[in-house]
């Protein structure tokens, strides 16, 4: 991949770092143009040779736009609508593939490698980050000498410094990257320490989007380092994403899903047989425990438990 600027290659690096499973970009060029401090344009100048290289497409905004691109390569160069051509043209099917990656895929299960650590060392939790050892590089010392040679012709030395500026700038990313990676670590940590040591089986209710504003991390950075990356820990592995939940309630107490769960199953446990609980009546234990919800919640709730509503479960 060549880009003669800097700032090009930046956005270039920020695009394939942006790539779904499929290849397809999981944010917008809006986003990116923000974070790169450059306009939407400059960000589509770059996307759209990114979407030249192999494989085709990679960096599509989505399915539409793919298909669009391999007709074009396949000569049909006037198609705007790809769902009608296709209908006036099925034979086209064949030779179409539903995304970027689709030749790159691997059916089997891939390998868990768990970048984070996090053990217990007396009553506090320790955090260490693994370095991936894909990502372990070095620089040849023979292209180092040569670098240093009085004898190296301007040209040569002119290749092999630019080479070596794209190097460090990688390592510099690499190094950002770790740092990040150890900042949301030690954020779990310490959020969910209570879970992590057995003390509570829940965890603490905290958005991705919360977690990022705390540690001061862009929302699309955040997302990426939670997203495919897993954890040791003391009660298993898990994927960082894992440890982010949306709070359920909105009045002096926060719960997880999971919990306001196990509650609602508790309080139709110890109800009365002859005089079970309405809907209504547990949105109200709730609420004395100070956990908000309306009926309806407390209706979905107790359906997703599969409990039944309270004149069935009536027993004389």
């Amino acid at each position: 991949m060549e880009f003669p600027q800097k700032k090009l290659r930046r956005i270039a690096y920020s695009i394939l770092n942006r790539l779904d499973e499929k290849g397809f970009l999981s944010c917008s060029v809006e986003e990116i143009a923000q974070e790169a401090n450059t306009s939407p344009e400059i960000v589509e100048k770059v996307r759209e040779k990114i979407m030249q290289f192999d494989p085709l497409g990679v960096g599509a905004l989505n399915v539409k736009e793919y298909t669009i691109l391999q007709l074009h390569d396949r000569g049909f160069k006037n198609v705007k609508n790809p769902g009608v051509f296709i209908k006036e043209h099925p034979e086209v099917k064949k030779i179409l593939l539903p995304y970027p990656l689709y030749k790159y895929e691997d059916t089997k299960s891939p390998y868990v490698y768990p970048e984070i650590i996090i053990k217990i060392k007396g009553n506090e939790l320790r955090v260490e980050v693994e370095e991936n050892p894909i990502l372990n590089f070095r620089v040849n010392k023979k292209y180092l000498e040569l670098l240093q040679s009085p004898d190296l012709d301007k040209q040569t030395r002119k290749f092999l410094k630019e080479k070596y500026q794209k190097v460090l700038e990688f390592q510099r990313m690499l190094l950002k990257r770790r740092e990040n990676i150890r900042k949301v670590a030690e954020f779990i940590a310490e959020s969910q320490k209570d879970f992590l040591l057995g003390k509570n089986n829940f965890l603490v209710p905290i958005t991705q989007k919360e977690a990022a504003s705390q540690l001061n991390i862009p929302i699309s950075t955040f997302n990426r380092i939670v997203k495919n990356k897993y954890a040791d820990t003391p009660r298993g592995i898990f994927e960082l994403r894992f440890f982010f939940k949306k709070a359920v309630g909105r009045f002096n107490s926060r719960v997880s899903e999971d919990e306001l769960l196990l509650l609602i199953k508790e309080i139709v446990e110890n109800e009365n047989p002859q005089k079970p609980y309405s809907d209504e009546d547990i949105a109200i234990i709730l609420k004395q425990k100070g956990i908000n919800i309306s009926r309806r919640s407390v209706r979905d709730k107790r359906a997703q438990l599969g409990i039944p509503p309270s004149f069935k479960r009536r027993r004389l």
